[in-house]
């Protein structure tokens, strides 16, 4: 099973903040491994979905995907804010986030 140990650390750093959401978004073409996955791993937190082919081809062409992990990051009002942010390990992510959150 494949651990996303940065990823949860972020989501511990804004737990229980209501303004910001994680949205998980899957790519994987097995969906019994990635439902296996999701529910043994009770730390991985946030709004999971697993796309179809299609879907996954025209997320990929909006956002300008180039491979995954992609990170996004999209306003309360719905406006992309960023489409290659930072990875959750960079510091500079955490302030861009509180500064949205402002």
């Amino acid at each position: 099973m494949r651990k996303f140990r940065t990823p949860k650390r972020l989501q511990k750093k804004f737990a229980g903040n209501s303004n910001i959401v994680f949205l998980n978004i899957s790519v994987d073409a097995d969906l019994r491994a990635w439902i296996k996955m999701i529910e043994g791993d009770t730390e991985w937190e946030g709004i999971h979905i697993n796309q179809t082919q299609e879907q996954r081809q025209a997320l990929w062409k909006s956002y300008k995907m180039y491979g995954v992990p992609t990170y996004i990051i999209i306003d309360r009002a719905g406006k992309i804010v960023s489409v290659q942010a930072k990875k959750p390990s960079d510091p500079e992510l955490q302030v861009e986030l509180k500064a949205l959150l402002k």
